[in-house]
């Protein structure tokens, strides 16, 4: 099974409460759902912020379930970025600092048993794995 979402602008909270929708109707364990949810929030927020630096873009959302395994493909046409760039915040500095955010990567690495980035055609292209708990009939 799988579906796409198409976003202009990054809508991301309208985008979650679809893809979260959908994740219930595919049966997937609470936890697991609030995982992948926040991991695609903090994706979507750091192309946003990032990518297209706060203005409009488009971003499309593929998410499938195969047997109890979600992918979730997030493609963009914003700047490129690679994952390998990007280091973990420094706990002691960051505290010390006026910075705010930095654990997006960290945060979506730690909740998706897979994530890999690429480019290719002007497009960035995101895929987070997760193997999932479905849950049985009520």
């Amino acid at each position: 099974m799988s579906h796409t979402y198409k976003t202009e602008g990054i809508e991301i909270r309208k985008a979650c409460l679809e893809i979260e929708s959908l994740f219930v109707n595919w049966s997937i364990d609470d936890v697991d759902i609030q995982d992948m949810v926040l991991a695609i929030d903090e994706a979507l927020t750091n192309i946003k912020e990032h990518g297209y630096e706060n203005v409009v873009g488009l971003v499309d959302i593929e998410v499938s379930l195969e047997k109890s395994k979600v992918d979730i493909f997030i493609t963009d046409n914003a700047k490129p970025f690679s994952l390998d760039d990007i280091h973990d915040v420094d706990k002691a500095t960051y505290l010390e600092s006026d910075q705010i955010g930095g654990f997006g990567v960290k945060i979506i690495k730690t909740l998706m048993d897979s994530v890999k980035q690429s480019r290719s055609n002007g497009q960035n292209l995101l895929v987070m794995s997760k193997n999932v708990h479905i849950k049985g009939p009520v």
